[in-house]
């Protein structure tokens, strides 16, 4: 596969981008890409990269994941990337919750709802917004389980969530949009 468009060109006083080449691939999106869909050995060789021991081999694995498969992933693959939420690295379990929400992967609803129940906010966050996107049902509980809780959804500090805060956070917005969509 190869992209579009450059990545990675941004310079800041001299010193190159903080993310990597496949993070920033990534984050530009399914469109940068173009090429025929990336074959299933490639894609099991990634998923398989994300249980590396090297930190940053995991990271651009599935990030690369993320920017070169296409929906939907066969229940196989989805079933072995579903099962990196349980990761230790909170890292990679969040960028798991990212790449399972790009691709729509509605198999892996059971790990995303365990996810919500996360020691790391952020991993709870991504998690509610693949939730969102594959508009489940079962989601709305434990989102207004967190909610009457004031567990923080999102961000690394331990912020209630009441009121007036609860505007503020995008991921609750887009998840509960999405739920709402699924039930409507």
């Amino acid at each position: 596969f190869f992209v579009i468009d450059r990545v990675g060109s941004v310079r800041i006083l001299g010193y190159g981008s903080s993310k990597s080449p496949a993070q920033q691939a990534f984050e530009a999106g399914p469109l940068l890409r173009s090429a025929s869909p990336a074959p299933a050995v490639i894609i099991d060789r990634l998923i398989a990269a994300i249980r590396d021991e090297n930190a940053r081999i995991r990271f651009d694995a599935v990030h690369a994941l993320g920017a070169i498969a296409e929906p939907p992933l066969p229940p196989a693959q989805v079933k072995a990337l579903s099962a990196e939420l349980d990761h230790y690295d909170p890292i990679v379990r969040a960028a798991t919750a990212r790449v399972l929400s790009r691709l729509r992967a509605a198999e892996a609803s059971d790990q995303l709802l365990a996810g919500l129940a996360d020691s790391n906010a952020i991993v709870r966050q991504f998690c509610l917004e693949a939730l969102g996107v594959i508009r489940e049902e079962r989601a709305i509980a434990p989102i207004l389980d967190l909610i009457a809780k004031g567990r923080p959804i999102a961000g690394p500090t331990p912020t209630p969530i009441g009121p007036r805060r609860i505007v503020k956070r995008p991921a609750f917005w887009a998840a509960v949009g999405g739920v709402a969509l699924a039930l409507g």
